[in-house]
């Protein structure tokens, strides 16, 4: 999110602007994978038996922790008098500069961006079947983005970079809730995060190199 608001910043749009474009992509991919789990959880015919047990209750107190943290902040910031002056009128510029750039979202942009998402997530639970495939096995699409988008949502709650360790746990579990055996379902979801998560870095570099040497960053 951050590169994305430094990326619009350098191509001249206002700070609020900027950020309000960096965090709607995050916001409209969370919203659509909600979307996704309810429609098939409701109407598809896909039991898998998830659960998280201690890794949950350990997610929720790391949320309550950052609460806390947050309200401690917002004491200290109305206590200050100066303080409380600046954040509150950079705040008001932001939310100002936000407020414009989400009114000018049009009918066939707010399509594209749910429309994209949307595709990311097909993508990639595709992508996680392909490997599952080259290993003689079948689970169908709606278990797929099941697992994928449950383990997504549950591996951004855990403070580890990426949900290193957690992915492919979870994902391996999801794919053995789904009929396929241990081994092939951990070989198959290694496979699949090394493609996706660990091999892109690589051409990732250069690719932020690139940006840096053009001033888009």
């Amino acid at each position: 999110m951050a590169l994305n608001i430094r990326f619009f910043q350098r191509h001249g749009v206002p700070p609020g602007a900027a950020m309000a474009s960096g965090a709607l992509d995050s916001v409209v991919g969370f919203i659509v994978q909600l979307l996704f789990l309810t429609v098939l959880l409701v109407f598809a015919q896909v039991s898998l038996d998830l659960e998280f047990g201690d890794s949950l209750d350990s997610a929720w107190n790391l949320l309550l922790l950052a609460a806390i943290v947050a309200v401690v902040g917002l004491v200290v910031m109305f206590a200050v008098g100066r303080l409380r002056r600046f954040v509150l009128r950079w705040a008001k510029q932001l939310l100002s500069e936000a407020g414009s750039a989400v009114r000018s979202l049009s009918p066939r942009r707010l399509l594209l961006l749910f429309g994209g998402n949307m595709a990311t997530e097909i993508l990639f639970s595709s992508a996680l079947g392909v490997f599952v495939a080259a290993l003689g096995y079948r689970v169908p699409l709606p278990a797929l983005l099941i697992v994928n988008i449950t383990i997504a949502l549950f591996s951004g709650l855990m403070p580890i970079t990426g949900g290193v360790g957690v992915a492919e746990a979870g994902l391996t579990f999801g794919l053995v809730q789904a009929g396929v055996p241990e081994e092939a379902a951990f070989a198959a979801v290694l496979l699949y995060r090394l493609s996706t998560f660990y091999l892109p870095p690589l051409w990732g570099y250069f690719a932020f190199r690139w940006l840096e040497r053009n001033k888009h960053l």
